[in-house]
Formats: structure tokens, C-alpha cells, sequence
């Protein structure tokens, strides 16, 4: 139990402590911490919203009506990209590689809605959209982002 309090003390709340600091280094295992728990953690409010609303209306109604599933991730992003900037400083990059990440972010999000546009037009019999495949380029374009920011703060850095 000692070492799984100093793993958060010394890796998850450092990281929630310096929110707002784009400035300095981070190393990866405090990178790889901040990441590891944070998908642990949405990945136990998933499991227990399917628990939670097998129980009973009150109890479900009350989950959903905070739905903390769904704000969890959006909080968890402001320190997720101060913390990929102090690693990529470690790894001596260039902060600014942290927008190919939002970038990917945002890529993967609209062509996803590219596609359920695209299923709810043709489920109606109408098709307004002329190149179907577009997803089929742009997802995997989002993805290659994603993982180029991965990748870079993959790389050793000044601590290590």
C-alpha cells in the first residue's frame, strides 16, 4: 500500500499540481503514471455506470445527473497537455508538438461525426454527402497525430 501512495504522491497529484505550468520537465514515468491512472480511472466509472443503472431508476438517475464519466475526461485534458509539454522539454522538443496531438484530437472527433452523419443520412434515404470514404483517410491521419506526440515523449529525456 506504501508504494502505490508514494506512485501517486510523487507522479499523479504532481502532475494535477502544476495544472497551469507549461514551463520545466516532466519524466516518463510521471508521464506514463498520469496516463496509466487516468484511463484506470474512466475505466471504472464505465464499469460502474453499467452496475449503477442495473440497480434501480434513483440510483442511475443520480449518476447520469452528475455524469462524471463524461466531464472526467474533458477536466483531465488540462493537465494531461501541461504534462505533455514539460515531457516533451525533458525530451527536447518543442512544446508546440503538443497541438499535433489536439490536432489529431480534433480530426479523429469531426471525422467521426463525418460518419454518423453519414449513416444517419443515408438510414433516412437521403445522401447528402458525395465521398463516403473521407473517414477512411482522416481517421487514420488523427491517429498517425496522436501517436507522433506519443512517440516523442517516448524518447529519454535530461532526467533519465
Amino acid at each position: 500500500m506504501f508504494i502505490i501512495q508514494r506512485i501517486f504522491e510523487l507522479s499523479y497529484f504532481k502532475s494535477w499540481g502544476k495544472v497551469f505550468d507549461y514551463d520545466g520537465k516532466a519524466s516518463r514515468y510521471e508521464f506514463f503514471i498520469f496516463l496509466f491512472t487516468n484511463i484506470l480511472i474512466l475505466g471504472v466509472m464505465i464499469y460502474l455506470d453499467g452496475k449503477l443503472n442495473s440497480l434501480g431508476d434513483i440510483v442511475s438517475w443520480i449518476f447520469n445527473f452528475v455524469d462524471i464519466r463524461t466531464y472526467f475526461p474533458k477536466i483531465a485534458l488540462i493537465p494531461s497537455v501541461a504534462l505533455t509539454v514539460r515531457r516533451l522539454h525533458d525530451a527536447n522538443y518543442l512544446g508546440a508538438w503538443v497541438l499535433s496531438m489536439i490536432f489529431g484530437i480534433i480530426i479523429i472527433f469531426l471525422s467521426l461525426l463525418y460518419l454518423i452523419l453519414n449513416a444517419f443520412a443515408q438510414s433516412i434515404g437521403r445522401s447528402y454527402i458525395d465521398t463516403p470514404y473521407i473517414y477512411t483517410i482522416f481517421l487514420p491521419l488523427g491517429c498517425f497525430f496522436i501517436l507522433l506526440t506519443f512517440s516523442l515523449c517516448l524518447m529519454p529525456g535530461n532526467n533519465e
